[in-house]
């Protein structure tokens, strides 16, 4: 474990120039008014449930996230359809997300996953599993994506 001491974070960045522990998160100001793309990444501990995938959901959107790697997503494939509607509590508020996933069998899936907000989905021009232990998204800032294409 790496002391954050340590490192090389400026702490005057963080509204209260400290950095919360646990569920909280910690806002960096942005002095220059910039969209920033929020990042993180989530345990999920197996998508078979429908409560766990609304949830999922509702995180990602209370949080902001635009992309949102998962872990452990274990779920069997007629399961994940009610994540890949993106939710039933419709708020015109929050993102819509796409999903990928490491392959698993005709099944099932097993390993871990991306979700991205719709909006950033279309900058995304390759996709890279290895095995079921991680997952690559190569994007684009649009600025010349059909030469990127892959």
């Amino acid at each position: 474990m790496t002391d954050i001491s340590d490192s090389n974070i400026d702490l005057s960045k963080t509204n209260d120039n400290s950095l919360t522990s646990g569920s909280e998160l910690s806002e960096i100001q942005n002095p220059d008014s910039q969209k920033f793309i929020q990042i993180g990444t989530l345990n999920v501990q197996g998508l078979n449930n429908i409560m766990t995938q609304q949830q999922i959901i509702d995180f990602a959107n209370n949080y902001q996230f635009d992309i949102l790697g998962l872990t452990k997503i274990r779920h069997s494939l007629h399961n994940q359809f009610h994540i890949l509607k993106n939710n039933l509590n419709q708020n015109p508020n929050n993102k819509e997300f796409t999903y990928y996933w490491t392959k698993g069998s005709e099944t099932h899936n097993h390993g871990v996953g991306i979700m991205i907000e719709k909006q950033l989905n279309k900058h995304v021009y390759s996709i890279q599993t290895f095995e079921n232990h991680a997952i690559t998204l190569d994007m684009t800032d649009g600025m010349d994506q059909d030469n990127n294409k892959k």
